[in-house]
């Protein structure tokens, strides 16, 4: 087979679509609350409904891709960020934010899910390890432009449209320049189904990864979710400024994933990668809330969290192909990594949000220690082999 390259592109630039919807959120952070005036845990708790639904069902939504197929599955997330996005601005309501942030976050999830086994698909197999390298870049990508670009506008309505219409846009890229499938899926009996689910949970392997996964996601939104506003109310900066920080740390996280594919060419293992990763989160996060450093302090932290931080969604990923039981299972075993990536994307707005709503900024940095210990505890536990 020819490599195609260009579905590889559109493929991650349907991902960045995904990323910028979580990106938006702490962008428009200060336009949401002055004008519809909510608090901190309100704000934790619109970045935690995006990941809701696909906590819930990035299994299922995997079992649907099966029998859809990857492109209209990629079709109908993106559709669906689309629509959402245009509809909200019309109805500037809480309860309505509410509910289109979780349509959005349907949209990511068969996006996240689709998009890893199209790009597999898509390039000979010496070529999938740094395909699937390109792939773990979007969402750093997606939140830098959004960090970079959104203190540029001047309400959240305007970063909702704009959303809109790169959503759009790439949906159509979609449907001109990546192929149609020659044959529709063949659709599995539910007794298929059952089995192919029974087989990676009991594998051990992709669950305790998807888990990891989640540990890292966890952090990296508990820190991501907060740093403009943190950087606004304790450091005085700008709306810009903290924008501009922000965008430098999470553009660090692009490097961290490419390195990551890097080093497994090379021979580097996953544990060994994974637990140095979570060490350096744990010390790098920590300190961010825990003391009132100067700027510049806080601006190396946070780009050292999130470039070295990077490390682990590549390794997570690309194990998606050894750790299924079989290549029919792949895109369950990514639906199951999706699971725990949007568990810890749930759970660390929610929990820096109130955290820091009750007891001040500083408890947000026992998130950091308490999550990466869990992390390493689930690579290292009776010292079993990581792949």
């Amino acid at each position: 087979m020819k490599n195609h390259w260009l579905a590889v592109f559109i493929a991650v630039l349907s991902g960045i679509v995904g990323a910028l919807q979580i990106g938006k959120l702490p962008i428009a952070a200060p336009f949401l609350q002055a004008d519809l005036g909510i608090s901190h845990s309100t704000i934790g708790n619109l970045g935690a409904v995006f990941s809701i639904l696909g906590m819930l069902i990035g299994i299922p939504i995997g079992t649907v891709v099966l029998q859809t197929g990857l492109r209209r599955s990629m079709t109908l997330g993106l559709a669906a960020i689309s629509i959402s996005s245009f509809i909200a601005p019309l109805f500037p309501q809480l309860n309505v934010i509410y509910f289109l942030r979780v349509i959005e976050g349907f949209g990511f999830i068969f996006i996240t899910v689709s998009a890893p086994t199209l790009i597999q698909g898509s390039v000979q197999f010496a070529y999938r390890n740094t395909a699937l390298s390109f792939w773990g870049t979007f969402m750093p990508i997606g939140m830098t432009i959004m960090m970079l670009v959104g203190p540029f506008f001047h309400q959240w309505q305007s970063i909702w449209y704009a959303n809109g219409w790169v959503a759009l846009v790439v949906l159509i890229l979609l449907q001109l320049f990546v192929p149609a499938p020659q044959t529709r899926p063949k659709a599995l009996s539910i007794k298929e189904t059952k089995q192919l689910l029974k087989n990676i949970l009991t594998a051990g392997t992709p669950l305790r990864m998807a888990l990891i996964f989640g540990s890292y996601t966890l952090m990296y939104f508990a820190l991501f979710n907060f740093l403009p506003l943190l950087l606004i109310e304790q450091r005085n900066l700008s709306h810009h400024q903290a924008g501009m920080i922000a965008g430098m740390a999470t553009a660090a996280n692009i490097f961290g994933k490419l390195a990551a594919g890097y080093l497994l060419s090379k021979g580097a293992t996953r544990r060994h990668l994974i637990s140095s990763t979570f060490i350096i989160m744990i010390i790098m996060g920590s300190i961010v809330f825990a003391f009132p450093l100067p700027i510049i302090a806080v601006t190396f932290l946070c780009i050292a969290f999130a470039g070295i931080g990077g490390i682990i969604p590549t390794s997570v990923l690309s194990s998606a192909p050894i750790v299924s039981p079989s290549p029919v299972a792949i895109p369950i075993t990514m639906g199951l990594f999706m699971q725990g990536s949007n568990l810890g994307q749930s759970l660390g707005p929610l929990m820096a949000g109130w955290s820091t709503q009750l007891y001040g900024w500083i408890s947000a940095s026992f998130i950091f220690i308490v999550v990466g210990i869990v992390g390493l505890t689930l690579l290292l536990y009776k010292n079993r082999q990581m792949i």
